[in-house]
């Protein structure tokens, strides 16, 4: 025989009750949390996941002087889910990290295709020579050649760091700089000096504006080379016409 229960048992069971059904609540707005935050992390359409990879070799390969990344390859674990632009990639929460059914594998691999014309060296060994130029005759002389030279040993100076948003701002000044040794002359090299700084001033213009991709990178590293390489002709022809006007003989 069981005992019958006792008055104070009764009184305890509609709390009993209440509480079941509060906790019952609390785990169905948890597993509605749980469910938003994957989610949230799915909004990764599968083609920004490979710019992004791109993106972060390019910055890499841009510190390196003398090498270059030829390809690289990634797998990531996590959920295919069709979205407007084809295919998105939502990656396990942390706090779900012991379910992986449904998962699946995505690997894809970068390779550098070389193009047409001469390969361009890296940004760092770009911005290396440029230093070299300014901290040499003529320009170590004149207060442009020495904030410019000075500009460069920060961005080379900070190259374990670099982001798109620091190379956008540095080239900038840069390219401004660069546009003053030009003045207001009327050759057709002065023309080209500043046309190439213009190229420089509006890539550091669209780096801030849009996302940026690998391409902008290496884009960024030609067009400064381009200014190197007008700003030197430059200098040169002008310094042929001060050596002819000085050898010229007084009347």
């Amino acid at each position: 025989m069981t005992a019958a229960p006792r008055d104070e048992e009764l009184e305890q069971l509609p709390l009993l009750r209440r509480r079941v059904v509060d906790l019952e609540a609390e785990n169905i707005e948890l597993r509605e949390q749980l469910e938003q935050v994957g989610r949230s992390r799915a909004e990764l359409p599968f083609a920004g996941l490979v710019d992004s990879v791109g993106l972060a070799v390019a910055l890499g390969e841009a510190t390196m002087p003398a090498h270059a990344i030829s390809s690289v390859s990634m797998s990531a674990q996590a959920f295919l889910v069709p979205n407007g632009d084809g295919v998105g990639v939502r990656f396990q929460p942390p706090e779900l990290a012991d379910r992986a059914v449904g998962q699946s594998t995505a690997t894809f691999e970068l390779a550098k295709v070389p193009g047409e014309g001469p390969a361009i060296p890296s940004l760092y060994a770009v911005l290396h020579e440029k230093r070299r130029l300014y901290s040499g005759a003529p320009f170590a002389s004149g207060k442009d050649g020495k904030q410019l030279a000075l500009e460069l040993s920060r961005t080379l100076g900070a190259a374990d760091s670099w982001t798109v948003e620091f190379l956008a701002r540095q080239a900038e000044a840069i390219a401004t700089l660069e546009r003053r040794f030009t003045g207001t002359a009327r050759s057709g090299l002065a023309a080209d000096a500043r046309a190439a700084a213009d190229e420089v001033l509006a890539l550091a213009d669209r780096l801030r504006r849009r996302r940026p991709v690998a391409g902008d990178i290496y884009a960024l590293a030609a067009a400064l080379r381009a200014s190197t390489s007008a700003t030197t002709a430059l200098a040169a022809q002008t310094a042929a016409r001060t050596r002819s006007s000085r050898s010229k003989p007084t009347p």
